[in-house]
């Protein structure tokens, strides 16, 4: 069902700006962001003359408010910027040499707050409706890589995005059927932390022989769920952890 939607608008989007449609591609994953703002604040930056073209195609505030920018079968400039991706979904041109832009494919959907922020149930519960009717209206099956951080699409600029407080774990769980045996975890690496999932105790598993095989370490806290790993490529151990 969808759900209570007020419309804005904005004039970013497609490429060039104001072209309708996604270039023959399909929306393959939903994208969620943090505002690191206001709803209000973002409602007037989406239609700012100085904002560089910046969009997405929702925002939900912390009340609940879910407010659309862009059509959702048109390209909202929220996640073009690849750089050192995490991401399988990322679609290669046809000789291998770059990723198309993600933007084609993908939905974006900004969060008020700020990164490190939780979402108020209110927030969490009209995201939650939000990504249940887009799930359907554009035959997506939920999964940690139909649903994903930008942080995922560009780790550099953008590695707090949403941020440790997204609730990955409540999400996907409830979107998957009610898997109970999900969890939140963390990754701690070079002083940077990322947001991870642990299915039924297979991510930290997956991460053991990966730290191992080339005499790196890790070391796993119970209570917060992080893993702090010593040595080794952040691009390839997050990949391991999505899988």
């Amino acid at each position: 069902m969808k759900p209570d939607i007020k419309w804005i608008g904005s004039p970013y989007f497609g490429y060039p700006r104001g072209t309708h449609g996604r270039y023959s591609h399909r929306v393959i994953a939903i994208v969620d962001h943090i505002m690191a703002g206001t709803l209000e604040g973002t409602d007037e930056w989406f239609n700012s003359p100085g904002n560089d073209g910046i969009s997405a195609h929702f925002g939900v505030g912390k009340n609940g408010e879910i407010h659309q920018y862009v059509d959702i079968n048109d390209v909202a400039r929220h996640a073009g910027n690849v750089r050192y991706p995490s991401w399988p979904g990322l679609i290669p041109n046809s000789k291998n040499t770059y990723f198309i832009n993600p933007n084609y494919y993908t939905i974006g959907i900004e969060h008020e707050g700020y990164s490190g922020d939780e979402l108020t149930e209110a927030q969490y519960q009209a995201t939650l409706s939000l990504h249940r009717w887009l799930l359907e209206e554009l035959a997506i099956k939920p999964g940690p890589d139909t649903i994903i951080g930008h942080y995922r699409i560009n780790s550099v600029q953008k590695a707090g995005c949403p941020g440790t407080g997204f609730p990955w774990a409540r999400l996907l769980g409830e979107l998957m059927n009610g898997n109970k045996k999900m969890e939140q975890v963390f990754v701690v690496e070079k002083g940077i932390t990322f947001p991870a999932l642990r299915f039924n105790g297979e991510t930290y598993v997956k991460l053991k022989p990966y730290v191992a095989q080339d005499g790196k370490s890790v070391a796993w806290d119970e209570i917060s769920k992080t893993a702090t790993v010593f040595g080794g490529k952040l691009e390839e151990i997050k990949q391991i952890l999505n899988k």
